[in-house]
């Protein structure tokens, strides 16, 4: 099941990894993506990922990196995003041997970006609203605190 989700959004995020200095080739409706977000809290996943093992989510352009502490895996999906549907949808497409795309809604709120997806697997169903009842996932991010 931890692989199914895990595969859903793509795992992976390296520090080598920074986001483009100069934006112009980012397009405007991914810019507020932009950055690594850690999870601030998770509902309808908790016995998948206990607290210590909360992912951590990277947008860089128009690719998702997902990682998990103490995980070295890496892998990439290739995001795309409707903020003018409501609720707003992204389509994540893992790069690799995975072809379904992970159907996700999304909503930003202050300094915090949710997210809702289906825990079944890629090419579920997508979610209509904000909640984490099976099968659904519900990931509360917030933007990662650069450190000095």
């Amino acid at each position: 099941m931890l692989r199914v989700l895990l595969s859903i959004l793509a795992i992976g995020f390296s520090s080598a990894w920074a986001i483009p200095e100069d934006k112009k080739d980012v397009p405007k409706k991914l810019l507020p993506f932009q950055g690594k977000w850690e999870v601030k809290e998770l509902t309808g996943a908790d016995s998948i990922f206990p607290k210590e093992k909360w992912p951590i989510f990277s947008f860089v352009g128009d690719k998702l990196f997902v990682s998990i502490p103490s995980s070295d895996r890496i892998e990439t999906s290739t995001i795309t995003v409707t903020p003018d549907k409501t609720p707003s949808e992204m389509d994540a497409k893992p790069e690799g041997k995975f072809e379904k795309i992970a159907k996700v809604i999304y909503k930003f709120e202050k300094d915090t970006l949710v997210l809702c997806f289906a825990l079944q697997g890629m090419g579920a169903e997508r979610p209509k609203v904000f909640k984490a009842e099976k099968p659904y996932a519900l990931f509360v991010l917030v933007k990662a605190k650069e450190k000095k």
